[in-house]
């Protein structure tokens, strides 16, 4: 769904697309060993989240996971499912609640720091996504 948006918008802009983007380098040393305390805290937090709760304490891992990091959190949720310690259902559903709630809060930060014209663009493409991450994660987790 993202994608054929992506597309949409960049056929329909391709006359706008001089705005210069850039990205770090995610080669340097600070940025993999930031990535694996995230990684080694998201797993620990949803071992712990799961082992306790069980399936919703692994829903409210995804949720409060995808306010921050979603990579790791779904490595994390993904291992998990692998060494037959979680559901693959259960796994699939957490991160599928993980990507709702990280595409809200990218949506509300490209909102507040792109204005209106941002906004009006930005709003209904998020929540799409998101309202889809949520309605699969429904199906999923029945």
């Amino acid at each position: 769904m993202g994608v054929g948006i992506s597309i949409y918008l960049w056929k329909r802009k391709e006359s706008e697309r001089d705005a210069a983007l850039h990205v770090k380098n995610p080669m340097e040393l600070w940025s993999a060993i930031k990535f694996g305390l995230m990684f080694a805290l998201v797993m620990f937090v949803s071992k712990a989240g799961y082992h306790y709760f069980g399936s919703s304490g692994m829903y409210v891992t995804g949720v409060l996971a995808g306010l921050v990091d979603l990579d790791a959190f779904t490595i994390s949720a993904a291992h998990l499912a692998h060494d037959s310690i979680l559901a693959p259902d259960t796994a699939n559903a957490s991160i599928l609640l993980a990507c709702a709630t990280n595409t809200l809060v990218k949506g509300g930060i490209a909102v507040v720091l792109g204005g209106r014209p941002l906004s009006k663009v930005i709003i209904p493409i998020f929540a799409t996504l998101a309202l889809a991450s949520l309605i699969v994660c429904v199906w999923v987790a029945r």
